[in-house]
């Protein structure tokens, strides 16, 4: 039996017994005097006086369905009233600290979410399935990682399989993870030094007169910006198939594609064409020795054991960075954390957010939307009923009921109407006799 089922039978059953209780205890315990009178009709505690088909004003009829609008739409303020109180509990509940917090504060949450096939909604939901079960020793473990953001993040891009195979990591293979590492960064360092003589041209060029080609020092170091973060984020399989987006502004756009050509591209074009060749040649063989070194790492990591091919062709330069400055702490802390519960470590709305701390940055993220959502439901309700109001607003202002009337005038703002003047009933002239019209 579902809980909704047993609601409704403990309603009816309470609701029943109720009512059978109070009847018959007014049964055995009232006097019982019957008598004549008692078995007529009883209105307003005054004698019937004529028939109840009588025409009286059509607009009492407004009052009458006003109040049974009013009297049934209030029952539409439970559900808001219900979001509400739960959303406002969630937005003044304090950053919850130890596991028991968590895991009330995740039961809040739960309670007030619902099912969402979305990914985003799968995702929140196995978050908050995860806190309302989390752990003291899984707390700690968790907080290990709050001094990572970065890890965390790359954690959170990972599926499942991949996570899994992180946590399962042998000595071995963190060290082929760490050579690994540093070779591709070494002989990126070392491509960057070699792609500034190829840069020079183009500065050089700028200085010259009538060469209005925009900031081309700042063209440049934007560029070099890029062909970090491409290293940085480019995976282990991208790099090994030659993938690698370096020096991009020496590429031009390819024909029958909406990609628009990079403003360095452009000037480059414009100062020196020769030197333009001569650095997409460089760009080239960049790329080519990046690939020769990205598919030795991966025979290397292959060799190391099976069945991890779907780790290491997805792992980065950064990520290998991360999982190579991990401390002693998280290395052991990773053997007690679950893929569901890493993933209340990271918000991707957190990205940028100062001073964090780990699990309560997700924490902050909810609650500011919760209070959103408080307010929402709390506007929805003012709304709502003035809505009702409306209409008992306008017969107010029109005045023109009884009972209206009635309340002016005892505020002295309406005039009472004089009083009915009753006309004395005339006797009925009586038959003159014959003698009264003689004369005599």
């Amino acid at each position: 039996m579902t809980p909704l089922a047993a609601y409704l039978l403990l309603f009816v059953a309470v609701g029943t017994g109720f009512i059978f209780v109070h009847l018959v205890a007014g049964k055995l315990i009232r006097p019982s005097k019957p008598h004549s009178e008692k078995g007529t009709t009883y209105e307003c505690g005054e004698p019937t006086i004529g028939s109840a088909w009588i025409q009286f004003d059509l607009r009492f009829y407004v009052v009458a369905l006003l109040f049974v609008i009013f009297d049934v739409e209030v029952a539409f303020f439970f559900p808001w009233a219900e979001v509400f109180g739960k959303a406002n509990a969630i937005s003044n509940a304090p950053d919850p600290k130890t596991a028991a917090e968590f895991n009330d504060f995740g039961e809040k949450i739960l309670d007030l979410s619902i099912q969402s096939n979305a990914p985003v909604g799968v995702t929140n939901q196995r978050r908050w399935e995860k806190m309302r079960t989390l752990t003291d020793d899984e707390l700690k473990a968790y907080q290990a990682f709050s001094s990572s953001p970065g890890l965390t993040r790359y954690f959170r891009s990972m599926t499942a399989e991949q996570f899994d195979l992180v946590v399962r990591l042998t000595p071995e293979q963190r060290g082929q993870i760490k050579q690994a590492a540093a070779t591709l960064r070494g002989a990126f360092d070392a491509q960057v030094k070699e792609r500034e003589p190829a840069m020079a041209p183009f500065a050089e060029a700028a200085k010259k007169p009538n060469k209005a080609v925009g900031n081309i020092p700042a063209l440049i170091e934007a560029e070099r910006a890029n062909d970090q973060q491409f290293f940085n984020s480019a995976t282990l399989g991208d790099i090994a198939a030659g993938k690698l987006p370096l020096m991009m502004f020496v590429r031009p756009p390819t024909p029958g594609t909406p990609e628009r050509p990079r403003p360095m591209y452009l000037a480059a074009r414009e100062l020196d064409p020769a030197a333009l060749g001569k650095a997409l040649s460089l760009a080239n063989r960049q790329v080519d020795a990046m690939r020769v070194l990205a598919t030795d790492a991966l025979a290397s990591l292959r060799k190391t054991g099976p069945g991890r091919e779907a780790l290491w062709r997805v792992m980065t330069p950064l990520l290998m960075k991360e999982l190579d400055a991990m401390t002693a702490e998280q290395v052991g802390a990773l053997s007690r954390i679950s893929f569901d519960g890493i993933m209340m470590l990271y918000d991707p709305r957190d990205s940028g957010v100062t001073g964090y701390s780990g699990v309560p940055t997700s924490v902050q993220t909810v609650k500011e939307d919760a209070r959103s959502l408080a307010w929402l439901a709390l506007g929805e309700i003012l709304v709502f009923f003035g809505v009702l109001l409306v209409g008992f607003a306008y017969l107010w202002k029109r005045g023109d009921l009884a009972w209206v009337r009635a309340t002016i005038a005892e505020q002295g703002q309406y005039p009472l109407a004089p009083p009915t003047t009753i006309l004395p009933i005339m006797r009925p002239l009586e038959t003159a006799s014959a003698g009264d019209h003689s004369g005599s």
